[in-house]
């Protein structure tokens, strides 16, 4: 139909060109089901250990850059995330 725009992205929706915002719970959920201390998860996302551990802490905010980089190194999608939530208090 000519003239119809698509809606806009929501930051709930995953991959594809979608973009996905994680929890502080998801992020430490991701981290210990790949049995990754925090220095070994930020290594391979490409942050530092501290600011992983003041993600998970609360104390920084979780960005959707820092999302992007998790979803992409661990290969996570919406149904992951949804599988996760059943173990996790999100």
């Amino acid at each position: 139909m000519k003239g119809v725009t698509a809606p806009a992205k929501t930051k709930e929706q995953s991959k594809g060109g979608i973009e996905m915002q994680l929890s502080k719970e998801l992020i430490r959920f991701i981290r210990q089901t790949n049995r990754l201390s925090q220095r070994e998860f930020a290594d391979r996302i490409g942050v530092s250990n501290s600011y992983i551990a003041l993600v998970e802490n609360g104390i920084k905010p979780v960005t959707a850059n820092l999302s992007e980089k998790i979803t992409k190194e661990f290969d996570i999608d919406v149904d992951y995330i949804e599988a996760a939530k059943r173990f996790i208090d999100v």
